[in-house]
Order: structure tokens, then sequence, then C-alpha cells
């Protein structure tokens, strides 16, 4: 069986940890979206010359498989992923994609409220970005799960269809002991996740952030961008609003010994915006979050990109400025 064959990041944590719920949720997710993703390798290779073909990923990642820093790629783990300059900007549970249209896949066990509303929200914001890579497309996303109260909160999105997709008869404790990696010819109704650059408009996450961002700088109401922010259907998760002298700031943050404190706004929901604090080392080089403790952002992180691309552009706000914008967050969040 295929399911043994591929290789599962959860594995390790469960075989540890197996009185641990989140441990089993994790891997159990993971040996179902290959298990689905098994199903449309079978569905796909029944058809003599299938509509659509589907985008090879885990165990049939091809040999030539490259890295490339804006576009689609499958990556060390056999993800497929879509990079904006070298960075991880979506990931993708399975693609099928015809001469005119596009579905993507998303695979969850989850019942929980909290985890349906961010699954909810990064799914708006991937059919988002395939709008913008495929605009000549019909984009479609198939939400899959093994039962309805999963599916329910996506059955009445645009766009959108539920699949109802049993976890398959299999032992997770089996198949973390005996899992073996085994890499897969991909089949003849299947094409690269490189071959979609081809077809894409290319997106950069950067534009929309230092687009709106510029049009923030100008202001410091975040009601001025508002218009912009729904507009975007969920691509811009972020926006710097300027800096503030640290020591301005001590009573909030305690003692920084850096300049400037950047101000960003999450909007990863658009409806509740959260206020973020930030600072760049005294060299220079790392940026951190100004948390107890604080916390480094890796150079994986897109936030991080983000701030270093706006960060001379910044306005320097006072703390009145400041006070008015909490008064504005609070405001935006409000019913």
């Amino acid at each position: 069986m295929n399911l043994y064959k591929y290789r599962y990041s959860h594995a390790a944590a469960f075989l540890k940890q197996r009185g641990n719920p989140a441990a089993l949720s994790n891997f159990r997710g993971e040996i179902y979206e290959a298990a689905f993703y098994e199903y449309l390798v079978a569905l796909s290779s029944s058809e003599a010359s299938p509509v659509a073909k589907l985008i090879s990923k885990g165990i049939y990642t091809p040999k030539n498989n490259g890295f490339v820093k804006q576009g689609f790629y499958c990556d060390a783990k056999g993800q497929c992923i879509y990079n904006s300059h070298g960075l991880s900007v979506a990931e993708f549970d399975a693609i099928m994609l015809s001469d005119s249209g596009l579905t993507f896949y998303e695979c969850t066990l989850t019942q929980k409220p909290e985890n349906l509303r961010t699954l909810k929200s990064e799914a708006l914001r991937k059919y988002s970005l395939m709008q913008r890579l495929f605009p000549g497309y019909t984009i479609a996303c198939t939400v899959v799960g093994d039962n309805p109260v999963t599916l329910e909160p996506f059955e009445s999105i645009e766009g959108f269809t539920t699949m109802l997709f049993d976890f398959p008869a299999i032992d997770p404790l089996d198949v973390a002991k005996n899992a073996a990696p085994q890499a897969h010819a991909p089949t003849y109704a299947m094409r690269s996740a490189n071959s979609l650059n081809k077809q894409t408009l290319e997106y950069d996450c950067l534009a929309d952030f230092g687009l709106v961002s510029q049009r923030l700088f100008a202001q410091t109401k975040i009601t001025s961008i508002k218009e912009d922010l729904l507009a975007a259907n969920g691509l811009i998760q972020r926006l710097c609003w300027g800096k503030i002298n640290a020591a301005q700031l001590e009573s909030r943050l305690g003692t920084l010994k850096v300049e400037f404190v950047y101000v960003l706004i999450s909007f990863k929901n658009v409806n509740i915006p959260r206020i973020r604090f930030y600072y760049f080392d005294q060299h220079s080089r790392d940026i951190f979050e100004a948390t107890s403790p604080p916390k480094k952002l890796t150079h994986r992180k897109v936030s991080r990109l983000e701030l270093a691309s706006v960060r001379k552009e910044a306005p320097v706000r006072e703390v009145s400025d400041f006070l008015a914008l909490e008064d504005d967050v609070a405001k935006w969040a409000s019913p």
C-alpha cells in the first residue's frame, strides 16, 4: 500500500507522544491527506485521456523538480508550494488542472470551530491567489472531510464545493512504525508543479503590502485603506503603520535598546485586526517581535521580508497617533 511509502513529518512526534491527542491528530491529518491524494491518483489514471491533469507531489515528485524563488515547486517534504521571493506563501494538498479550469483541494479532519475558521480564511486566501495566478481559468476549491460538521462552513461559499471522504482503514501506529519513504514515477495523468509556472501570472507577495502600506503612511487612520484590504480578498495579511521611538513605548513594552519600534497591523482575520510590535537589533541583522520573551523572526518568515522592504519609508509617529490607532482598531473590530 502506497500510504506506507510517504514521508510523514509528524510520525516521529506521534511515536514519542502516543498518549498526546494533538500528536495523533496531526499524524492522522497527514495520513488522510496522503490517502485522498492516492484516491486522486487512481481516479485520474483510470482515464485513457484525462481532461484534467493531477499536479504531482509527495512520492510522485519528479526528479527534475527544481526550487524556484517565484512560482510552484515541490519542497523537500514533497509538498506543493507557491513561492514568492523564495518564501512559501501557500501550500496545496492537491491541484487538478484542465485547459480552462483549476481545482485545488483542502483536506481536514478537524471539527473545532476555531480551526475551521482558520481553515476557511486560508482557503479563501488561496482561492484569491489562484485567481491572480490563473486569470483566464475557472477556479474552484473542494474542501474534503470525513464528517458533515467539518464541511458545513464551506457549503455556501461561492466557488467552493465539499466532499465526504472516509479516513482509510489503517492503523496510524502501524504506519508510523513501518513507513519507508519510496519515490514513484509520476503517472501519465500527472504534470509537474514546475510546469504550472509556464501558465501563470507572477504574484509578488511584497507588491500589495508595499502599495497599501505606502497609502497608510500618508494617513494615520486605518479606515483609509479598508477598501484596499477587502479588495485583496485575504492576500494582504499585514500592513506597516509606521514607527515610534522605543522610549515612548517603554511603559508598554519595557526597555528596548533600539531607537525605533515598528508598528504592524495583522489582518489575518480582516474583521479583527491586531497590532503587533517589531524592532531591528542593534546590528540591523535580525528582526524581533516585541513579545515577552522577544521572538526572533526567521529568514523563512514573509513578515520579516515585508518589514525589511519598507523600513526606510516607514514614517515616525507620535504616541498620540498610536493611541488614535488603537481606537481605530477597536472600532474596526466592533460589530
